[in-house]
């Protein structure tokens, strides 16, 4: 199992290394059709993701247009936890979000530049943008 799972972290992380605006279509239907089937390759798929838009910030605003299509075409999956919500890519990118921005000092420019762009695509809330900047004592 461990190993389906990296493999098809390797291959889409293969296919976003590729993501532009003018692949942003093939790149995104390649994604999709690798098969997102359990949780933890949907957790690899916001890693991914997310590791990647912090690092190219001249494309930040193509990933997170990707997250935003990732929210309703990837599946959902049921919650181990007793009465806990479905894990969905929405919830485990906000959380990654917020992990990041409670570990980060300063708030490295790539994922700050990444924040904003999620934000330009209204995949975070105004609220949610506000309380993670005043975790970094910024004004929102």
């Amino acid at each position: 199992m461990e190993m389906e799972l990296n493999i098809k972290l390797n291959q889409i992380s293969r296919i976003l290394n590729r993501l532009t605006s003018e692949t942003y279509d093939i790149v995104k239907r390649l994604i999709v059709n690798i098969g997102i089937t359990t949780v933890d390759t949907l957790k690899g798929v916001v890693s991914l993701i997310f590791d990647k838009a912090v690092l190219d910030n001249h494309n930040c605003n193509v990933h997170a247009r990707l997250c935003c299509d990732f929210i309703t075409e990837l599946p959902s999956f049921p919650s181990t936890e007793p009465g806990a919500n479905n894990i969905t890519f929405k919830r485990l990118l906000l959380k990654k979000v917020e992990d990041t921005f409670d570990r980060s000092e300063g708030g490295p420019m790539g994922e700050f530049i990444f924040l904003i762009a999620l934000h330009h695509q209204k995949v975070i809330s105004d609220s949610f943008l506000r309380r993670t900047m005043q975790k970094l004592n910024l004004q929102a």
